[in-house]
């Protein structure tokens, strides 16, 4: 028994080590708690490591099928986006490339235009990578369509 206890140590001990060293040299900083969970009102905000607050503005609002809106991220820091995309969370749609411009150095404008789908409540996912400075952050922003 005495043996198997120091072998299960040692495997801890080594999985925790391998763990925290991937941590440590990863480029990318997972962002805790970046996103909008769902859209409460046409607006939300969240923090990024080393960007600050990022406030979130959708107009028109709620989201519609078919329609188009027109999502503003605005940060504290300089931000750009280097990819998005619109993903079904309860249903496989594919994944529907979106387009984003600068507006600024600080703000970003994407257009989502969610499609028509059988399921009256569909929730969608926007899935961005945001880039500030050197750090690249995916970031995800909830909503759901109530035809």
């Amino acid at each position: 028994m005495k043996k198997y206890f120091g072998i299960s140590l040692t495997l801890i001990a080594f999985v925790s080590l391998l763990m925290f060293s991937v941590k440590q040299n990863s480029p990318n900083k997972l962002a805790q708690g970046s996103h909008c969970e769902p859209f409460i009102l046409s607006h939300c905000e969240f923090k990024l490591p080393e960007v600050g607050t990022i406030n979130v503005r959708v107009k028109p609002y709620p989201f519609m099928p078919e329609q188009s809106h027109k999502v503003w991220l605005e940060a504290e820091s300089p931000i750009q986006i280097l990819h998005g995309e619109l993903v079904g969370i309860n249903m496989n749609m594919g994944k529907i490339p979106l387009i984003a411009s600068q507006i600024t150095h600080t703000q970003v404008e994407i257009e989502v235009i969610p499609v028509s789908c059988i399921n009256p409540n569909m929730q969608w996912q926007v899935q961005l990578l945001l880039q500030s400075k050197e750090d690249i952050f995916p970031v995800s922003l909830n909503f759901e369509i109530n035809e």
